[in-house]
């Protein structure tokens, strides 16, 4: 269920491009990653994942948006 890193580039990654990122598209993608987290969590809700599959899903969305400088504390060891 939870995106790699391969899967997609990192949003900072994408940022950091000469001129390819404007603000609006960084504000969509964030916004995409944030409804990514709530689909997450709604499944845990609804009994449909464990809380280990949530936190690691959660994990690997994190993992995949920030790209590898991603906070430790975002991440599910």
């Amino acid at each position: 269920m939870a995106y790699r890193d391969e899967d997609a580039p990192s949003y900072w990654a994408e940022s950091m491009r000469s001129g390819a990122d404007t603000e609006k598209a960084r504000t969509a993608a964030y916004r995409d990653h944030l409804d990514r987290i709530d689909a997450y969590a709604a499944a845990w809700h609804a009994g449909k994942i464990s809380i280990d599959e949530k936190r690691r899903a959660i994990s690997d969305e994190n993992r995949m948006f920030y790209g590898p400088d991603c906070r430790r504390n975002l991440l599910w060891p």
